[in-house]
């Protein structure tokens, strides 16, 4: 992997979720979320996995559970499909789970001095 990287270029690997089944899962360390993208006003979750970086659409939902993930934390994404709310307006729903790592207990606590 380079020392060095391109700032300003578009994920060309997307977790399409749209396109998949119930149940599918996405795992990677989250990096950073850029917002305001597209017509929609979207946005787009960034992950790393392995040397590649990967990029999920947002949606209500998951917008609103990826605000609480913080930069370099493993997650794990379970698609549960659309479906329907007390509006009868359909949604895309998922899980986020959270892995913290060694590094991350250190930087997120306080110090108890």
């Amino acid at each position: 992997m380079s020392e060095w990287e391109e700032v300003g270029g578009t994920t060309e690997n997307i977790w399409n979720y749209r396109e998949l089944e119930k149940g599918a899962e996405f795992v990677g360390t989250f990096s950073k979320t850029r917002t305001g993208l597209g017509e929609n006003n979207s946005s787009l979750h960034m992950f790393d996995k392995g040397d590649e970086k990967w990029g999920v659409w947002g949606c209500s939902v998951l917008d609103r559970k990826m605000d609480d993930v913080f930069d370099g934390t493993k997650v794990k994404l379970v698609y549960l499909g659309k479906e329907q709310g007390e509006q009868q307006r359909a949604y895309h729903n998922f899980q986020v789970f959270t892995k913290t790592t060694d590094t991350q207990d250190v930087e997120n606590n306080d110090m108890p001095f």
